[in-house]
């Protein structure tokens, strides 16, 4: 066989393995949805609006990284995620806007930290967070709504915001402690509403002679 034989053999070849591989990938593809939309649970990390449009099936998975990116501009692949392990959302320059409409529950963190162009963040469906909730030093911040977020298990946090002037927490039952610092444009009247409510006690749970332990820490260190 000449070598021209053989060179065309060897890229034959090439192409068989990258079909295969392809036919796995999709096999893969189809049992994640098959499995609901379950993604490992490892840690992610979305840098580009393809990397987040690949993850359009999710409904729950591990750790979230969400930056740091200067090409990132739309999170529209996120749309389904109900559920993650921890979401970090940081040093983004031209994502304009952090939208998470099917976001139930964070079981550690959730960070959004100095994303320079979002001027809105939008958790509507938000109703629980295990650990700290730190919004943080977004500049363009204009509107925040966490209007179905009830318990923070750590430290939550909203703070160094210019322009804030909206945020939607009315629903806000206990926080582990409350931060609400440097947002001039935050109404005080509400600003001091949403720390009235984290220090009030939740209802008594059937069955409970003593609620008192369960109060927010903020409310015993006094650091609300």
């Amino acid at each position: 066989m000449t070598w021209i034989g053989l060179g065309v053999l060897r890229v034959l070849g090439v192409f068989a393995i990258l079909a295969a591989e392809g036919v796995l990938l999709a096999a893969c593809g189809a049992a994640q949805r098959a499995e609901g939309g379950r993604c490992p649970a490892r840690d992610v990390v979305v840098q580009v609006d393809a990397e987040a449009a690949a993850l359009g099936a999710c409904r729950e998975m591990g750790r979230l990284a969400i930056g740091p990116s200067f090409a990132l501009r739309s999170l529209a692949g996120l749309e389904r995620l109900e559920r993650a392990g921890a979401i970090d959302v940081s040093d983004n320059v031209d994502l304009g806007g952090l939208f998470l409409p099917a976001l139930v529950a964070v079981d550690r963190d959730l960070v959004i930290d100095d994303n320079r162009q979002v001027a809105t963040v939008s958790l509507h469906n938000l109703v629980e967070v295990g650990g700290d909730l730190v919004v943080r030093d977004n500049r363009a911040l204009l509107r925040l709504d966490l209007g179905a977020l009830r318990r923070v298990g750590g430290r939550l946090e909203i703070s160094g915001h210019a322009a804030l002037d909206t945020v939607v927490l009315d629903r806000l039952e206990s926080a582990g402690e409350l931060v609400l610092d440097d947002n001039p444009a935050w109404p005080a009247a509400e600003v001091d509403a949403v720390k009235r409510k984290a220090r009030e006690p939740s209802p008594p749970s059937a069955g409970s002679a003593r609620r008192t332990m369960s109060w927010p820490c903020c409310v015993l260190t006094q650091r609300c």
